[in-house]
């Protein structure tokens, strides 16, 4: 788990900014600051300028009137390369950066305008931007802290209780055990029953077997928790279901599945489907 940090020092400051294209504007007066380790959001309907100021913060639009400063420094008509080489960028409706890869390989090629490594460092796969233990080190780093990002915006949701992690193992491919894991994660039967802390393990395999991909039934493995539950397709010896349902009553544990043909492996988290999210979205419209 990540430790929450202090907040520190202002590191973006933005006074009395107005924007207008032509008669139309877009922004008036808007101050406000961010500090360090903060997070700031900025609300409100379509049209209330919420695009626009983000475009003024990174470079894309020049305000008529306001001062912007990053570290102590005025970003005064900086061009949005600069803007992104001092730590400033637009990411919003932008967050699949490179169809086909992960969110840890698009931060982690994001990561290479911090190196200090030339074409020919590049092209011989040498220096500090390869280094392999550096790599390590911050890919280890960065896996912690996207997983605990995961964790906490799954944790935010209506009328969540229970944060479950799907592990599948034992796929004959990365896409086969993600397609299981996801199939088991969005069941709205496996999510009920984690509601309900009912260890229905029936539910888990009919998502295991519907989820596309080709299963040896009497190869299939399930624990949850520490709890043995199905093995080699059928009851595990002395499964005791009592067991089961008090591991389902904690607040977060893992629901383990091997399917047996193979090494692969992916992990999904799963909440429950609980009374009170279908309460909170049956009392209003949107």
């Amino acid at each position: 788990m990540i430790k929450a940090r202090p907040i520190g020092e202002v590191v973006l400051s933005v006074e009395n900014i107005s924007l207008a294209f032509g008669g139309v504007k877009a922004l008036t007066e808007v101050s406000f600051d961010v500090r360090e380790h903060e997070v700031r959001a900025i609300i409100g309907p379509n049209g209330a300028g919420k695009s626009s100021m983000l475009n003024v913060i990174n470079g894309v639009y020049h305000p008529q009137q306001g001062t912007i400063r990053f570290l102590g420094r005025s970003t005064h008509d900086m061009d949005p390369h600069e803007a992104a080489e001092r730590g400033l960028a637009r990411t919003f409706q932008s967050l699949a950066l490179f169809k086909g890869m992960s969110v840890l390989e698009n931060i982690l090629t994001g990561r290479n305008l911090r190196m200090k490594s030339n074409i020919l460092m590049q092209a011989l796969r040498i220096g500090p931007a390869l280094a392999g233990r550096a790599v390590a080190g911050f890919t280890a780093a960065l896996t912690e802290l996207l997983a605990d990002l995961a964790t906490q915006l799954i944790k935010d949701g209506e009328g969540v209780h229970h944060v479950v992690t799907i592990d599948v193992r034992g796929a004959a491919s990365e896409r086969a055990a993600a397609a299981v894991a996801r199939r088991i994660a969005t069941s709205p039967l496996v999510k009920t029953a984690i509601a309900g802390g009912d260890p229905n393990w029936g539910r888990v395999l009919c998502a295991i077997g519907n989820a596309g991909v080709p299963i040896d039934p009497t190869r299939l493995g399930l624990r949850i928790g520490a709890v043995e539950v199905v093995k080699r397709g059928a009851v595990a010896p002395g499964y005791d279901e009592a067991q089961a349902a008090a591991v389902m009553q904690t607040p977060a544990y893992t629901i383990t599945a091997d399917l047996g043909g193979g090494k692969a492996r992916a992990r999904v988290l799963a909440c429950d489907l609980s009374h009170e999210y279908v309460s909170i979205n049956a009392d209003y419209r949107s």
